[in-house]
């Protein structure tokens, strides 16, 4: 679907925005950064300055242990007053662009009261985060095992985690349609080629000159070809299209078409 003029992102425009809001009701934005972030980070700076200065506890390990739980303890802290500065700053840019010019006690009451949700959400978005990075990572063992020993069994785990993990980057993410997918699937079948022909054996024929560069071009237009038919599909599904039994038939035979692709590149590269 085209997108309209009026809908384009302008960072002149967002920002022109961002200091309007600011500016309708200067007190509360600035009040509750100065409150929730401003002072906080002060202290501790303060404090750290403090610690840095007595010599004496960092005589021993166990003074250095002491000062574990209080980390762990401003970590806390710094947590608890992020979320009530993100929710209540939220609640007043809202009010601010809806017209509204809500006072200090209102906002820092929504700040409040939603703290906690702030907290789990934030806490949901480092799991997944945490999730995507441990697919990565573990994508990179089979792959680097199966370039070191020349193993293609190897590489095929290594690309089907990545895959996986865009997969799952989907899955996780929002309902939108991602813009990037297409470049996703064009990079992981570059991936995927140099893997290959990395491990391939040398033959006396690649000691000519052009064909290398002939090499190269196939690989790249492969790739470009799987960015412009996920392109393809990422446009048919933004379409708005009505269901009904042809559109599942072409989802069925698109969905036989991938497995198709899967077990052409499994039998020509798995050795």
């Amino acid at each position: 679907m085209a997108t309209r003029p009026s809908e384009r992102f302008e960072v002149g425009r967002v920002l022109s925005r961002a200091f309007e809001t600011i500016g309708s009701n200067p007190a509360v934005f600035f009040g509750l950064s100065l409150l929730f972030s401003g002072g906080p980070n002060l202290a501790l700076q303060l404090f750290g300055v403090s610690i840095g200065r007595n010599n004496s506890l960092f005589a021993s390990p166990e003074m250095l242990m002491a000062l574990v739980p209080g980390i762990f303890l401003g970590a806390i802290v710094a947590m608890v007053l992020g979320a009530i500065l993100q929710a209540a700053l939220t609640r007043a840019a809202v009010a601010s662009l809806s017209g509204d010019k809500p006072g200090f006690g209102a906002v820092l009451g929504t700040g409040l009261t939603l703290a906690l949700p702030v907290i789990g959400i934030s806490f949901l978005e480092g799991l997944a985060m945490l999730l995507l990075l441990g697919v990565g990572g573990a994508a990179l063992v089979p792959l680097l095992l199966g370039l070191l020993l020349r193993w293609s069994p190897g590489l095929t785990l290594g690309v089907g985690l990545l895959g996986a993990q865009q997969a799952l980057r989907l899955a996780l993410g929002s309902d939108e349609l991602d813009t990037w997918a297409p470049a996703s699937a064009g990079l992981l079948l570059l991936v995927a080629e140099l893997a290959w022909w990395s491990i391939e054996p040398r033959v006396p024929a690649w000691a000519e000159t052009a064909l290398a560069p002939l090499r190269v071009v196939r690989v790249l237009s492969v790739c470009a070809a799987g960015a412009v038919l996920a392109a393809v599909v990422l446009v048919v599904a933004s379409s708005n299209l009505s269901g009904g039994v042809g559109l599942e038939l072409a989802g069925v035979l698109a969905a036989i078409a991938a497995l198709a692709v899967v077990a052409w590149v499994a039998r020509t590269h798995v050795r």
